[in-house]
């Protein structure tokens, strides 16, 4: 099992944050301009910016799903027959 590095400190200036709402910080990194347009095409975005919090969104979101996937899975965690009852699936 590899270790995950811990993510880097986030430092947030003022002026982005007047001008975006939420914490945020601005940075500079280079992209891959393929993997970007790619990535707005399934995410429906326009902008560089919109992409990349779009990407880390659905990453975010992923894992959250991946988590909810393996509770569900857990023996006696879910009572799919009383689940299935409540939509009607005894008529």
């Amino acid at each position: 099992m590899g270790s995950q590095a811990s993510p880097a400190p986030v430092s947030h200036s003022s002026q982005a944050s007047a001008r975006y709402p939420g914490l945020v910080s601005k940075t500079s990194v280079e992209v891959d301009q393929d993997i970007v347009r790619q990535a707005a095409a399934i995410l429906g975005t326009r902008t560089l910016r919109e992409t990349i919090d779009a990407a880390l969104r659905e990453v975010v979101h992923a894992k959250r799903r991946l988590e909810l996937i393996a509770l569900l899975g857990e023996e006696g965690r879910f009572d799919f027959d009383a689940a299935g009852a409540a939509w009607g699936a005894d008529r």
